[in-house]
């Protein structure tokens, strides 16, 4: 019986060329980008607690929806009381 092949892990511009060759996203924002497909829309707390990312809050997972929405991967679609609702770009 066939697998189904995982999706392939998106290729971002490589921050050691200016951006002229590209690498795979690394684990922690692949991770993130993986959850937020599977759950969107999502705010932070909803991946800080999915992730575990730490015990001091959800700084980590704010910070890690920003590079993914700097590299053009995610957006703002709204909001939850003062969280912002996150999903991927299609």
């Amino acid at each position: 019986m066939p697998t189904a092949k995982p999706a392939a892990r998106p290729r971002i511009p490589c921050g050691h060329c200016e951006g002229t060759g590209r690498i795979p996203l690394p684990d922690e924002l692949d991770a993130t980008l993986r959850f937020v497909a599977e759950h969107q829309p999502v705010t932070a707390p909803d991946v800080h607690r999915r992730l575990m990312l730490s015990e001091n809050g959800v700084t980590a997972a704010n910070q890690r929806l920003y590079k993914l929405r700097a590299l053009g991967l995610v957006k703002r679609t709204g909001r939850s009381g003062r969280a912002w609702l996150w999903e991927v770009v299609r």
